[in-house]
């Protein structure tokens, strides 16, 4: 058999099963999908799946809102919401912009303590 045998091999198979002249059984105790714990994206620098997702529902959005802000598609939002993901350095960039803008909007609405306040409060007279 040559190098090409396998591939020529799977190739067959593979027309045949179009043709409808075979089929393939999938055994029910298939191992779990390989997703090693370094790509996991709650193991990586940045931030966590689960303060992204806090983070969206803070500002309100939808997936598709946060992509779009984002420029990536929805899917990829959701994968970093579960976890299936870690978002490139540019992201967590972009993401980390959307939670101090966050931050810096509810400091300056009514009734919440600034810094000024704060200080003013320590002081002894």
């Amino acid at each position: 058999m040559t190098a090409w045998g396998p591939a020529v091999e799977g190739l067959g198979s593979l027309l045949a099963c179009c043709r409808g002249e075979r089929t393939f059984s999938v055994p029910l105790d298939l191992p779990a999908p390989f997703f090693p714990e370094a790509m996991a994206s709650d193991t990586l620098p940045g931030m966590k799946s689960k303060e992204i997702v806090a983070l969206r529902e803070s500002l309100g959005w939808s997936l598709a809102a946060l992509g779009r802000a984002l420029g990536v598609d929805t899917k990829t939002v959701w994968r970093w919401e579960v976890g299936q993901a870690a978002p490139y350095p540019r992201h967590q960039e972009q993401l980390e912009e959307l939670r101090e803008t966050l931050s810096d909007e509810r400091a300056d609405r009514p009734g919440h303590p600034s810094e000024a306040d704060a200080g003013a409060g320590t002081a002894s007279g």
